[in-house]
């Protein structure tokens, strides 16, 4: 789950009031070799063995796989907002999601997908992202990774859901009475036209905000989103009434067309 990274380019001195300093490699006259050095304001121009500027990254997609293997969901997990939020599953007829983080920029992302769906369960990495998501979406329960999961020495990771199975309880599956056909793939194309709708919401402030564009959630993620089968998606595009919902998904793949689209 982790891999050597790139040399530090800083180094903190143990002197104290030296603080943060930039490390320089100087070539050696005398053998040729680049080695490190940083000069601290409070004592000076000192050397440095390469390896303490050894540094480690996490690789995200796998300590996440490795985190709903630990939660017993089953894989594979699915990327809903690429590098922030990951989609763990169903429990409890509850969605499952995982938030790694939540910088200033990706708040009205994470706020447009989430709020349409107050029953479901955002899993944050910190304390703070918890915190953060509460203040956003006041209506979906949200854990800590930090509180939930422990490591030992030789990286063995394992899960507390006490607190969890605590507060989740099961969504009430109402029952309803059956419609005709008909009108069973109109309410069908309404569910996929609002959630095309949240999407292009959330990406065009993803694209005034950053700058690319959100991907265009594939038919089986969308119907996915508004509970219904990969089949009954394509059914419903092909629909001679669901004009809206084949121009929505149209724009939801142009970036130009996302920027101006207003609802």
């Amino acid at each position: 789950m982790i891999r050597p990274g790139r040399p530090a380019d800083v180094y903190s001195c143990d002197c104290g009031p030296g603080g943060w300093s930039e490390v320089l490699w100087i070539e050696n006259p005398k053998d040729g070799i680049r080695r490190p050095v940083y000069r601290c304001e409070g004592c000076g121009i000192n050397r440095l063995n390469p390896e303490d500027l050894n540094t480690w990254d996490l690789i995200v997609p796998a300590f996440v796989e490795r985190i709903g293997e630990v939660m017993e969901f089953a894989p594979p997990l699915s990327e809903t907002i690429p590098g922030i939020v990951w989609s763990f599953g169903r429990k409890k007829r509850r969605e499952f999601y995982f938030v790694r983080d939540m910088t200033y920029r990706d708040r009205a992302v994470i706020k447009g997908y989430f709020t349409p769906y107050p029953t479901a369960i955002l899993l944050a990495a910190t304390i703070s992202i918890q915190r953060k998501l509460g203040e956003i979406l006041p209506e979906n329960l949200c854990f800590s990774m930090e509180a939930i999961l422990e490591m030992d020495d030789s990286g063995h990771l394992t899960a507390d859901l006490t607190s969890i199975e605590a507060e989740v309880v099961p969504a009430v599956k109402v029952q309803k009475k059956p419609v005709p056909r008909r009108g069973n793939r109109s309410a069908n194309i309404a569910k996929l036209v609002h959630e095309l709708e949240q999407h292009l919401i959330a990406a065009r402030d993803h694209v005034w905000e950053v700058g690319n564009m959100l991907p265009r959630p594939s038919l089986q993620h969308l119907g996915k989103l508004a509970g219904l089968e990969k089949h009954d998606v394509t059914r419903c595009m092909k629909d001679t009434d669901a004009v809206k919902l084949r121009y929505l998904w149209k724009v939801a793949d142009d970036i130009k067309l996302i920027r101006d689209w207003q609802r």
